[in-house]
């Protein structure tokens, strides 16, 4: 299981990577109200991301017989190995789609949608299936993953859905919204722990005849 994880990482990493870029520039972005430049970037970062992942998927392929070799030495875990990395690189391919796309609506802040999405997708069917595949359907470790598989593909569905049904004009403008009230509440608090000067002179007057 390790091993297969270690075979999808370098595939995610890819992803990973592109998603960082693209949640950072569309929060700056954000910031400057430039719509024109988040449409142009919310189509350019995912399909980078693409060609990344699927120049490494065709590598890993390629050299899949050979792979094996750099994890174990025993013949039946190299073959193994061999015979899961088709499966592993379908996997990678979900999880990338998942990635990249959720990379859209992290950068407009919509952190708790994202949690929301992950706990239906995963925790909500994805274990489950896993659960029936390992043991109900006896497929064993490639159960597991083809039931993170499925939580994978709902995952990116449903970022795909967001993403395509998203309104810019109106999340920059929610954004700046909360931005700004939360700067106001910040002001607020300030003034109120602020200690004012008082002038207790006059109360003293009558002890001075």
């Amino acid at each position: 299981h390790l091993i297969l994880y270690q075979l999808d990482n370098v595939i995610f990493q890819w992803s990973s990577a592109f998603s960082d870029v693209n949640i950072s520039i569309l929060g700056t972005l954000t910031g400057k109200s430039d719509i024109k430049e988040m449409r142009n970037y919310i189509r350019l970062i995912p399909f980078a991301g693409y060609i990344g992942v699927a120049f490494v998927s065709v590598l890993l392929y390629v050299f899949r017989g050979y792979v094996g070799y750099l994890f174990a030495k025993e013949v039946e875990l190299i073959l193994y190995i061999e015979e899961l990395t088709p499966f592993i690189i379908v996997y990678a391919q979900f999880e990338s789609s998942m990635v990249l796309f959720s990379s859209i609506v992290k950068g407009l802040g919509k952190y708790e949608l994202a949690t929301k999405y992950n706990l239906i997708a995963f925790y909500i069917i994805g274990l489950p299936c896993a659960y029936v595949f390992a043991f109900n359907f006896q497929l064993e470790i490639a159960g597991v993953w083809l039931g993170i598989m499925v939580g994978q593909l709902v995952l990116a569905l449903l970022f795909i859905v967001e993403a395509a049904d998203l309104n810019l004009e109106k999340a920059v403008a929610e954004i700046k919204a909360a931005a700004e009230a939360e700067n106001q509440l910040k002001m607020d608090e300030k003034s109120e722990c602020k200690v004012t000067d008082v002038d207790y002179s006059g109360d003293f007057k009558h002890l001075t005849a």
